[in-house]
């Protein structure tokens, strides 16, 4: 059964009709059971990747996709930060550094996913610093990481020469 879904999909995916193929989409996951979305789910994520599909309709496929694969969560934060979309980027990131079931799918440690926090936090100060507390996040990395102090704290005064707060 995926494969007269997917058959036809791929059609649709040509024409580049964004909204029928993406509700097309949705009904090919509603009507196949969990174990065979995996097929389609490839297949969607290519759809979206192309040039033309709007980046909120992104969001909302990749934010379906993650309640299917939460392990692909380092890939969201990959696009948000690409997409320019860093303060749900750099939630997403905390998120991940404060659940202790976490490991990364790509190898990385938990040292460096708080220092790509850090430097997400620092270089875009003013779209990170809404959602979350970067003074304290930045301040727990420098009492937690004592290799890194220095950079930290180099951090932390480029955060607030960033913001303005002198």
């Amino acid at each position: 059964m995926p494969g007269v879904w997917i058959m036809y999909l791929k059609i649709l995916t040509q024409q580049k009709l964004v909204t029928r193929t993406r509700r097309t989409f949705d009904k090919a996951l509603c009507a196949l059971p969990v174990s065979q979305h995996d097929h389609i789910w490839k297949h969607y994520l290519f759809f979206v990747s192309q040039k033309g599909i709007p980046v909120e309709t992104l969001l909302r496929v990749h934010r379906r996709y993650l309640q299917y694969e939460p392990n692909h969560i380092e890939d969201f934060i990959d696009f948000l930060a690409n997409s320019h979309i860093r303060n749900e980027s750099a939630e997403r990131l905390a998120t991940v550094l404060n659940d202790k079931k976490f490991y990364s799918v790509k190898g990385k440690t938990k040292h460096r996913l708080w220092l790509e926090l850090c430097d997400l936090s620092t270089r875009h100060a003013n779209e990170v610093s809404g959602g979350l507390n970067v003074d304290a996040i930045i301040r727990g990395g420098i009492t937690k990481f004592s290799d890194e102090v220095g950079r930290l704290w180099t951090s932390l005064a480029e955060y607030y020469i960033r913001r303005g707060l002198y």
